[in-house]
């Protein structure tokens, strides 16, 4: 099976929970799966959705937890939560950090819901706004700029810095 049929398969699949029309990111993660697994079933993809946002997801809170612990505090309550492994009602099970749910597949993507899930947790349990510019004082939020996640003022929309690296 080629790939295009393979793609053609799974966007006809009534119980895939996903959408292939016009998401690049899905497609290009795609063709990865099929490089490395070839024409896999709808299940096995989604197995393979779920392990892929769970594992970026604890990378990018590994990544981002150490420095807002260095402006808020100890954060031990701040992890990776899986609501619901894969199965009947969610095929693709659910990732969340926070209350914000992931479902990036790629870093950059998932770097965003991750950073806004971090903002929100600091916000929800510590009352606090993390983090903020460093000239106005503001907090920033997690936008894409230049294909890269990165902490912008909500003042002047500029760039304060990338949110990972």
């Amino acid at each position: 099976m080629t790939f295009e049929d393979w793609l053609a398969y799974l966007a006809g699949a009534p119980e895939a929970d996903f959408d292939l029309l016009d998401n690049m990111q899905l497609q290009n993660w795609l063709q990865t799966v099929y490089r490395e697994n070839g024409a896999a079933t709808l299940e096995w993809v989604h197995k393979l959705m779920f392990e892929q946002r769970k594992r970026l997801a604890e990378d990018l809170v590994r990544e981002l937890k150490p420095h807002a612990e260095s402006d808020v505090g100890p954060l031990e309550d701040l992890s990776v939560l899986v609501p619901e492994l894969p199965g009947t009602d969610f095929p693709s099970g659910i990732v969340t950090v926070g209350d914000v749910a992931i479902r990036g597949l790629d870093p950059a993507e998932a770097g965003l819901e991750v950073a806004d899930g971090v903002q929100t947790f600091i916000a929800d349990t510590r009352y606090a706004v993390w983090p903020l510019c460093p000239v106005h004082r503001l907090g920033l939020h997690p936008h894409m700029r230049d294909s890269r996640p990165s902490w912008v003022c909500s003042q002047k929309s500029h760039v304060v810095s990338t949110i990972y690296g």
